[in-house]
């Protein structure tokens, strides 16, 4: 009986276990923006409809060094709602999950 318990309780784990989309999407920062009442800044990356709001000033920094040098980059999209690079998030959705800038 135990070792059954054991088993429902282990799969019902699995089973609400959250799931993450890992969306990647790459491209270029083609433009970049801040409102004076914002605290950060938003970019568009090619191929991408709507704006993506960084979360902290390291990531600003990432990206205006991206944007500045025409370096491209990847969004990795963790939140598992965001399921395309096109149309995926709401305007100025704030990214969850990170930035890479390539080489």
């Amino acid at each position: 009986m135990k070792k059954l318990f054991g088993v429902v309780m282990l799969s019902s784990l699995f089973l609400s276990a959250p799931s993450f989309s890992g969306v990647a999407c790459e491209g270029t920062i083609h433009q970049v923006y801040k409102w004076s009442d914002k605290d950060t800044l938003s970019i568009l990356l090619t191929g991408a409809t709507h704006w993506i709001k960084m979360p902290t000033k390291s990531d600003e920094s990432l990206a205006l060094l991206a944007f500045a040098s025409g370096k491209p980059v990847t969004l990795y999209w963790s939140a598992p709602d965001v399921t395309s690079c096109t149309d995926g998030w709401s305007h100025n959705r704030v990214l969850e999950g990170y930035i890479l800038v390539k080489k």
